[in-house]
């Protein structure tokens, strides 16, 4: 008996913490739409669900670019709600006022704190600025120019190569991030490089596996044995590797001092810089984690930002033609020029980075705080945002959000050469003081790789593409080329695109 009342009284009152939890959640959640799931959508299940087993219906981060329109229209907020593992409430802002003051009040509003200059805090963050803002020199970006020149033509007897530009893209990112950002030469050639002695993969091979595997080394537990998968056994091997390299230059850019004449984002965070009387310096750890961060944004980021352009280029010969022109004006003798200042007035360097590769900022709230945001006639609500809410700036949102984007779904380049531009409603480098470091380093890479594809070759859509999607409508047909998951992020699935030699 005993036992049963026992069980009846944990019943009751798992079912009346329930009961007040709904009404908290209720009340927070009041007229705002939003997510319900049984799975935290962010969360690695739900992500690896629908990649795998898409007709299943469970929805992973998927959820925040497919409703990245409709979520939004009302007051520029919405709200999520999962129940497993953890119940997760989060808040996601796709209002340009509330998240200019979410990026400047910075002690309300904080990253998830880890050891790079991405996402940090406080004196950790300042440091991490101060001793990378000197790597970000022209003197660097000018290494962006030497895998673009270095770039092997495709050699096709009728001038011809169907492709997915990830496949060229990927290979390109990976060159610069290995030249400009470790000071390392990778050749184009398919050639296999043997392993220094020491080690059991080459440099080349570390980087690429660590470039190509980040989210499963992110989400797999260190406690999953090796020996369940080749896949897993092969990217701990490439980690663990490219912590050697890592280690390895350490000592030897320490050693050599003064007499390393290298400009490469690695050199620069051995660097020490003094700061109000105060030597700033980063330890071995701080030195990894930076240069894993500046790996995956130099990398990933920017091949899948391309490979996007491209796609939208092929779709629109019009704007693909403007642009082509505009770059033939720059670089009248049909080479490329190294300086970014040479494509001021080119508007498809900031188009193509319009695209949000990252579609969510996460932030932590510490403290019980407010936004205030409105609706399109103006008028005002503050919410109550309480401590520990987690929190999501939805860039993907803000950058479709009617509100601030007449036509949001139009591809219009020109958009960006208009004075009056809304700038507190684009995100692709973050805002304020945590604006991006290596905005330049990325604007630089894409117009120098966008510049040199549009000068020798015009870019279509495959025809088997284009005959598969004959009964779509125009939108239907850019959301199927385009298709995509959201990964670490966002990452086209396959775009069947033609490269034809002018």
């Amino acid at each position: 008996m005993l036992s049963l009342d026992v069980t009846r009284t944990n019943a009751f009152l798992g079912l009346a913490v329930a009961y007040l939890l709904q009404r908290t959640v209720s009340i927070w959640v009041e007229e705002f739409p939003g997510w319900r799931t049984w799975f935290n959508h962010g969360g690695p299940f739900a992500t690896v669900m629908e990649m795998f087993f898409p007709r299943l219906g469970i929805r992973g981060r998927r959820l925040q670019l497919l409703d990245k329109r409709k979520m939004y229209n009302e007051w520029g907020v919405t709200t999520s709600i999962s129940a497993l593992p953890s119940l997760e409430m989060r808040l996601f802002v796709a209002h340009a006022e509330a998240i200019k003051d979410i990026t400047l009040n910075r002690s309300v509003f904080l990253k998830p704190a880890y050891k790079n200059i991405v996402a940090s805090e406080g004196h950790d963050w300042k440091r991490y600025r101060k001793i990378s803002s000197p790597a970000f020199s022209p003197r660097n970006n000018r290494l962006v120019w030497t895998p673009v020149h270095q770039l092997p033509a495709w050699s096709t007897s009728d001038g011809i190569v169907d492709i997915n530009p990830l496949d060229f893209t990927l290979p390109f990112a990976l060159r610069v991030i290995g030249t400009a950002g470790f000071g390392q030469s990778m050749p184009w050639t398919s050639d296999h490089v043997e392993a220094p002695e020491g080690h059991a993969l080459s440099f080349v091979e570390s980087i690429e596996i660590v470039s190509n595997t980040a989210l499963v080394n992110a989400i797999v537990p260190n406690w999953i044995p090796n020996w369940l998968s080749k896949g897993l056994r092969r990217t701990r091997l490439g980690f663990s590797e490219m912590r050697k390299y890592m280690t390895e230059m350490i000592q030897e850019r320490r050693e050599a001092g003064q007499n390393l004449n290298k400009f490469d984002l690695f050199s620069g965070l051995l660097e020490t810089v003094v700061d109000d009387d105060e030597t700033l310096a980063l330890d071995e750890s701080e030195i990894m984690g930076n240069v894993f961060v500046f790996l995956i944004a130099g990398h990933e980021t920017t091949a899948h930002t391309l490979a996007y352009t491209f796609g939208l280029l092929a779709l629109y010969q019009e704007e693909q033609e403007l642009a082509r022109r505009d770059v033939e004006d720059v670089c009248r003798d049909g080479q490329l020029p190294r300086l970014l200042r040479n494509f001021e007035n080119v508007p498809f360097g900031s188009l193509c980075l319009a695209i949000s590769f990252v579609t969510t900022i996460p932030k932590v709230v510490p403290e019980d705080t407010t936004i205030t945001v409105s609706n399109n006639l103006g008028v005002k609500r503050v919410i109550a945002v309480p401590r520990g809410t987690e929190m999501s700036i939805h860039t993907t949102g803000l950058h479709y959000n009617a509100k601030y984007w007449p036509d949001p779904e139009a591809f219009k380049p020109e958009k960006f050469l208009d004075p009056s531009w809304p700038r507190d409603a684009f995100l692709a480098f973050s805002a304020g003081a945590r604006s991006c470091i290596g905005r330049t380093f990325a604007e630089t890479e894409a117009i120098a790789i966008i510049s040199l594809i549009l000068l020798k070759y015009r870019v279509e859509i495959q025809p088997s593409f284009l005959e598969r999607t004959k009964m779509m409508t125009p939108m239907e047909r850019r959301e199927a080329l385009l298709h995509s998951n959201n990964l670490l992020t966002l990452t086209p699935v396959n775009i069947p695109l033609r490269f034809i030699r002018r």
